[in-house]
């Protein structure tokens, strides 16, 4: 029997898959790969805010962090093709991230550290305390 945080990830894939295509024209995904980092990605959320069930809010949260994360081990892979296109720029939703460098791997360094950084006071807002 599925969980609601497996239903939740797997709710969540279409929507990081959108994110790692739309930024690196990258499509050759492994959904299990991808499975498992939105998973952690949400159990590391779910745990540091103590809820059960993930608010429709940090949805997006996770999302960025579990693409930077599956386009950090696949860097390579990413890169090594002749035809790498890095996005200079990324818009989702109103928030709108450009990105540095010039080269390809700079632009793409520059995105996993957009898309992996930790926003501490996002998830504070919605932390209860543990008893």
């Amino acid at each position: 029997m599925e969980t609601q945080q497996q239903k939740k990830a797997q709710a969540l894939i279409p929507k990081v898959v959108e994110l790692i295509e739309g930024s690196t024209k990258f499509v050759a995904i492994e959904t299990q790969t991808l499975e498992y980092i939105i998973q952690s990605e949400l159990d590391k959320v779910l745990a540091d805010i103590n809820h059960t069930e993930l608010p429709k809010e940090l949805e997006t949260y996770v999302v960025r962090r579990a693409s930077g994360m599956f386009i950090h081990l696949n860097a390579k892979e990413i890169l090594g093709g002749d035809g790498a296109q890095i996005a200079k720029s990324i818009r989702m939703g109103d928030t709108s991230i450009d990105l540095g460098g010039t080269t390809d791997e700079d632009r793409l360094r520059a995105l996993i550290g957009e898309l992996t950084q930790e926003d501490r006071r996002l998830l504070a807002c919605y932390r209860r305390i543990r008893w």
